[in-house]
């Protein structure tokens, strides 16, 4: 099984912009509920950057919570995959790499990180949730 852990907020970096609305919705939902699924985080350079997340992040922000839920994960773990949200093509983790040291924000939906688990490719988030929710052995 993964483990979660709980990060101060001020510690995780992002490497994507939000979309406003999605953040609003969200922070409702955990206004009255918490977050419900770990952020996806890899630690980078001395910064924990966000994998997957950033509008529960956002929403974390404005709602002043000290410290959230994260699984860290290893960036260079073969099974940890980046793709390209829209073409699911595969891009290098170098391309993050750079856009973190270089302190590049991305727009929105611009990548998608899945595992490989199982004999099939997921979102991290899926996975996340099999693991956590479901508490299934890897």
């Amino acid at each position: 099984m993964i483990g979660v852990s709980f990060i101060d907020i001020k510690k995780l970096v992002p490497h994507e912009q939000v979309d406003i609305g999605r953040v609003f919705q969200l922070y409702y939902d955990i206004k009255a509920n918490g977050i419900k699924l770990p952020l996806a985080v890899s630690y980078i350079y001395d910064k924990f950057v966000i994998l997957d997340g950033h509008h529960r992040w956002k929403a974390a922000k404005l709602l002043r919570i000290r410290k959230v839920p994260v699984v860290i994960f290893d960036l260079f773990d073969h099974n940890l995959l980046v793709l390209n949200y829209r073409t699911k093509e595969l891009l290098s983790k170098e391309f993050i790499l750079e856009i973190v040291s270089n302190f590049k924000i991305l727009p929105p939906k611009s990548t998608y990180f899945a595992i490989r688990f199982n004999g099939s490719i997921i979102h991290i988030s899926e996975y996340i949730e099999r693991m956590i929710l479901d508490g299934i052995k890897e």
